[in-house]
């Protein structure tokens, strides 16, 4: 019984680690996420309307118009995307014709910067990419620099950033630091995090959603407290079907939030409603602890588990699950591995489901949040670059419309009409909170 018990804990852990949204795939696969833009092209050339001979039974004839009128929308829909498909890749056109005539592949970290509000930073070794657009996203990041104004000395990290942060936002006036001078503090807090991780060292590409949340744990090391903007707090619920017992996994903080995206889910709305959906499998798999202690069992039991969030991050930062994994095969055992290259449209506002303990049961609230920054990457699983759209003081009611392109060394503020920052390779999404939870 010992051992049963225990089997049925294990199995707990291992699921309670795994998030519902399709984090059953290895951290490792995120060190290289890169993505290209779909370029899937359908026929313009289909007849939307098909004609069909006269039939003699009324049957027959009823079922034939039935496949004209499917084979009719399903032309449409495809004339649809086809639409759809071909204004994305004019977007994505215009957007990497920007970054690649300033010179960033080339590694060119001339300050090209303009609108004299957000300054560039510089690409080092044409590797640091992703270092580069993670820090102009937090430089952003509302409440985020008076949380690092509390480090004590020796926080060597912080006052990097602190450093980066300062000289970002203050380019309108006189700059104490040349552009080999931001060249040094780049590299710095690259070799402080090559400290903690070798993959981190110069001349490595990494991913992004690493760094990050490498980031904020060595922050934590410095300053007790200072990456709290960031965390969220969820837990998992079982239940199951043929007994009233009800267990509740003790809650986990979570920095980000990995949403499923594919083509039947490509849109950020529609990934996050996945969050609040509830997982059902054979009780076989985690059966009751309780009935297993009772000596009961039942038979055909189904278990449900509930992924639920108690308390929401004052910064939500979503990250597109572009990675996948083929099932494993005799050909390739551990799974081939590919990048999700469609679009995921995200929205500029949303809301977030949140299940807090009342007085009388639980009590489910939503979370209203801005977005504010996306980092965007384009490339494949051996290269790539990184780069972000930026909202300057997101925070700032007064500005409405701030948005700047920062590539590197290059920084463009953008005009109301522009496309962007829908980006078709957007990556990371970062939202700040704009109001408390309100009850359903």
């Amino acid at each position: 019984m010992i051992q049963q018990t225990l089997a049925v804990d294990n199995k707990k852990q291992q699921l309670q680690a795994e998030s519902d949204t399709g984090r059953k795939h290895n951290n490792a696969v995120l060190y290289f996420v890169h993505f290209k833009t779909s370029t899937s092209f359908y026929s313009r050339n289909q007849n939307l309307i098909k004609t069909v001979p006269i039939r003699k039974k009324r049957k027959k004839k009823a079922t034939m118009q039935r496949k004209v009128i499917a084979d009719n929308e399903e032309s449409i829909q495809q004339e649809r995307l086809v639409n759809q498909d071909t204004a994305l890749d004019d977007i994505a056109k215009q957007e990497l014709n920007v970054i690649n005539n300033n010179g960033i592949k080339a590694g060119d970290n001339t300050d090209r910067s303009d609108g004299n509000l957000i300054r560039g930073l510089p690409n080092i070794q044409a590797s640091s990419c992703y270092i580069s657009s993670l820090i102009q996203v937090l430089a952003q990041t509302p409440g985020f620099i008076d949380k690092l104004f509390t480090a004590r000395q020796n926080c060597h990290v912080a006052e990097t950033l602190i450093k980066l942060f300062v000289e970002i936002n203050d380019i309108q006036h006189d700059s104490c630091y040349t552009e080999e001078d931001l060249y040094n503090l780049v590299s710095e807090l690259q070799n402080s995090m090559s400290k903690r991780d070798e993959c981190y060292q110069s001349g490595n590409q990494n991913d992004c959603h690493s760094l990050y949340l490498s980031l904020l744990s060595a922050l934590d090391e410095e300053i007790e407290g200072c990456t709290s903007l960031f965390d969220a707090h969820a837990r998992q619920i079982f239940r199951y079907s043929t007994c009233d017992h009800v267990e509740e996994c003790p809650p986990e903080c979570t920095r980000s939030l990995l949403l499923t995206v594919d083509d039947k889910y490509c849109s950020v709305n529609e990934s996050i409603k996945l969050l609040d959906e509830t997982v059902a499998f054979h009780d076989a798999q985690v059966p009751c602890r309780t009935c297993l202690k009772e000596e009961k069992h039942y038979e055909d039991t189904i278990t449900f588990k509930h992924f639920i969030i108690e308390s929401p991050a004052q910064i939500l930062v979503l990250q597109l699950s572009r990675f996948k994994q083929d099932v494993f095969s005799t050909d390739e055992p551990h799974g081939r591995l590919y990048k999700y290259a469609g679009n995921v449209m995200y929205p500029t506002e949303l809301t977030l489901l949140v299940s807090k303990q009342g007085p009388s049961g639980r009590e489910c609230a939503r979370v209203w949040y801005e977005l504010y920054g996306v980092i965007c990457h384009e490339g494949d699983l051996d290269q790539g670059h990184y780069w972000c759209y930026v909202k300057k003081y997101g925070w700032n009611p007064d500005h409405l419309y701030l948005w700047h392109l920062c590539a590197d060394s290059y920084v463009r503020r953008l005009e109301i009409d522009e496309e962007w920052p829908n980006s078709p390779f957007a990556y990371l999404l970062f939202y700040k909170q704009i109001q408390s939870t309100q009850k359903n």
